[in-house]
């Protein structure tokens, strides 16, 4: 555009510098033929030329432009198609708590009981703590439970989490806490991401994959890359966005990926998009 504008003006200066040229005659009157006819050629050799520059820089730009609105549309289609699986892959979810009396539910209605699970875990180990005088980060462990279970298979890292989290436990009161906290959430043993773990990686892939498309280096417009974030964010129901919440809180620090660990990444992007601000927006609420 600055280059078609150049050229635009300087073809401008060109005609009105020569016009009023004294040597063109034009500003005597009579006009003389000829010097307007060497006048005209003139105009039309150089000011031609340099429109037909013109010309040709708006044609490049708009083929870029056209190119450009492509590649958009393109990134557009993809993160609609991506998010129409992550729908897809809630709906086929169905779960049966063993701790939270509502039933078999499906589809969006699953994190809705798996957070209540998630309370349910908060407030056994809040109690424990309590109960054993151990000062743990309860959180980030009810997070860890909620999200992997406490089963035999996930039972050693639980029991190293636990204890990289306190800072006054010594190995009688954690075993003492661990067997404690084992009896009192045994019906989580698998938790929910073991029963839907196939699709639960789907989901966090196809979300992660279209988080990438929105930041695309095509998409020059950053009011485009919010409105696809956006247009996300408001598929995700709350359910959803807490146990993304949830599962970033317990994504290892050392698993590298790219600039920074996963759990950096997600951190990041999530910060930036401000993509949890619905849920933060209906806990101030109550």
């Amino acid at each position: 555009m600055a280059g078609s504008i150049f050229l635009t003006v300087a073809a401008l200066v060109v005609i009105v510098v020569f016009t009023f040229n004294d040597s063109f005659g034009l500003l005597d009157w009579p006009i003389d033929p000829s010097k307007a006819d060497a006048y005209g050629s003139f105009i039309g050799g150089l000011g031609g030329s340099l429109f037909s520059l013109v010309g040709i820089f708006l044609i490049y730009e708009a083929l870029m432009k056209q190119q450009e609105l492509d590649e958009t549309q393109r990134i557009e289609n993809q993160i609609f198609e991506l998010t129409s699986r992550l729908r897809d892959n809630v709906s086929a979810m169905s779960y049966h708590s063993s701790i939270i009396d509502m039933g078999t539910v499906e589809g969006e209605k699953c994190f809705i009981v798996f957070d209540k699970e998630y309370q349910y875990i908060r407030d056994t180990i809040t109690e424990l703590a309590s109960a054993h005088n151990i000062d743990i980060d309860i959180k980030h462990i009810s997070c860890f439970i909620h999200i992997y279970g406490s089963g035999n298979e996930i039972g050693d890292r639980l029991q190293e989490v636990i204890k990289s989290s306190s800072s006054n436990i010594d190995n009688l009161d954690f075993n003492s806490f661990f067997d404690s906290l084992r009896e009192k959430i045994a019906s989580v043993d698998d938790g929910f991401f073991s029963c839907h773990d196939k699709r639960l990686n789907q989901y966090i892939r196809h979300l992660g994959a279209i988080i990438k498309l929105a930041k695309h280096k095509s998409i020059k417009s950053p009011a485009d890359t919010k409105r696809f974030i956006n247009m996300v964010r408001s598929q995700l129901t709350l359910g959803e966005l807490s146990y993304l919440q949830k599962m970033i809180e317990v994504l290892p620090d050392e698993l590298e990926h790219g600039e920074g660990s996963l759990k950096q990444r997600w951190q990041r992007a999530m910060d930036e998009y401000k993509f949890l601000r619905p849920l933060e927006e209906a806990i101030n609420v109550n």
